[in-house]
């Protein structure tokens, strides 16, 4: 039986039972850097103004924070698909590996 369940994913983790999870795809909220103000008058404007990092309300949150929670409610040999951009992409691969997870491949 499949559900959707509504709120902060780290409190609602914590209710879950270890080893519950079949299949984890997230695209959590993570630091950003690019917009900003266009210098010339053909090149792109971005969506951030002030290139402050915070397009996102909850982009506070760490890796460190959420991870070991999904490690430990995913059954072992699931699968996690995270979605992530270039920049943060290696320090999502260290703390995963901290946690326990193999990586097994990058899709592109």
């Amino acid at each position: 039986m499949s559900r959707l369940i509504h709120g902060d994913c780290v409190s609602v983790m914590r209710e879950m039972p270890e080893r519950s999870v079949d299949l984890v795809v997230t695209d959590p909220p993570y630091k950003l850097i690019g917009g900003g103000r266009a210098d010339t008058p053909d090149a792109p404007s971005g969506i951030l103004r002030n290139n402050d990092k915070r397009l996102f309300a909850y982009n506070d949150i760490s890796a460190e924070e959420w991870l070991p929670e999904v490690y430990r409610v995913m059954k072992n040999d699931t699968q996690i698909y995270v979605m992530t951009n270039y920049i943060n992409l290696v320090h999502f691969i260290k703390v995963m590996e901290q946690t326990g997870f193999r990586i097994h491949n990058l899709l592109v």
